[in-house]
């Protein structure tokens, strides 16, 4: 039941408005904030609390409070909660009623032992330590996903430029990671729900934008002169092979003037594969308004 309750968690992400997002401020939710269904449990599924991890930037760093492994330990303390119910009963003690006997072991007057004596076909408890890892392990996952954009501070334009170099592919490539990246962002909510964990990225999420937009344009505006600058080469370079070409004579007086220019001709059938290469990649920039669609 309990493992139920914790794969259920939390998933109805409007449960949480920003009056509430604003009142929370510790790693568990205050418990005004709880949602209603959490309060109220008719059919007795048990109550798991929600944990909250928001997403913060301080002196340009970006980072989790409280770490991820706080959630692990809350969750598995709740469980222990969840056992104590059972655990912590106290058995009927014959000592209890006779004098000078030395106390026993909480083992021998708790039920603490049975834990010890579950049937080896059951798997409630394992099932329940898998799940946690489970959520921590897609919640951590997410929040790597934020804390990737701190390469938005550090990386600066030279190193990404000489990374790239001037394979206008690589910057294809670069462009549309970028845009693929901005979904995780551009968004209207908040919160990101993983069984009760609550990650909050409400406080980085302008931050963040901001800085990736600025990076998106500062890219953009340098590819495009780069594309300009290569087709400008590109067409100065047809232009020469094909004034060189024509100034050719097939009417060769000399054996050696015939023989340079078949030699040039298959030169130029050589080079006019790499040409073709470069003419397809650009006409895709134009027939997928690439440019168009980074912005």
């Amino acid at each position: 039941m309990w493992t139920n309750a914790l794969k259920q968690g939390n998933n109805d992400e409007n449960q949480f408005n920003d009056q509430q997002q604003k009142r929370r401020r510790s790693t568990f939710a205050d418990e005004d904030d709880l949602p209603l269904t959490n309060k109220i449990n008719n059919d007795q599924t048990p109550t798991i609390r929600t944990l909250l991890h928001q997403i913060r930037t301080s002196n340009q760093l970006l980072y989790i409070s409280p770490p991820m492994n706080d959630a692990r330990e809350q969750l598995i303390l709740e469980l222990y909660e969840y056992e104590g119910i059972i655990t912590n009963q106290k058995r009927i003690q014959h000592s209890r009623y006779q004098l000078g006997i030395e106390s026993e072991s909480e083992y021998k007057t708790t039920f603490k032992s049975l834990l010890n004596k579950l049937p080896m076909s059951s798997k409630s408890l394992e099932d329940a330590y898998e799940i946690i890892e489970s959520l921590i392990t897609s919640a951590d996952d997410y929040v790597n996903t934020w804390l990737d954009f701190q390469s938005l501070w550090d990386l600066q334009p030279d190193q990404l430029y000489t990374r790239l170099g001037k394979d206008l592919t690589n910057w294809m490539a670069c462009l549309n990671e970028m845009k693929d990246a901005r979904k995780t962002f551009d968004t209207q909510e908040t919160l990101k729900h993983f069984g009760p964990i609550s990650i909050d990225y409400n406080k980085v999420q302008t931050k963040v934008t901001m800085k990736y937009d600025s990076w998106h344009k500062e890219i953009l505006s340098k590819f495009g002169t780069m594309l300009s600058q290569d087709m400008h080469e590109f067409h100065a370079h047809v232009s020469k092979a094909r004034t060189d070409l024509e100034s050719q004579s097939l009417e060769a007086s000399t054996t050696a003037e015939a023989v340079g220019v078949i030699t040039y001709v298959q030169a130029l059938k050589r080079k006019m594969k790499n040409w073709e290469k470069q003419v397809n990649i650009k006409n895709s920039f134009v027939e997928t308004n690439f440019i168009r669609k980074c912005l």
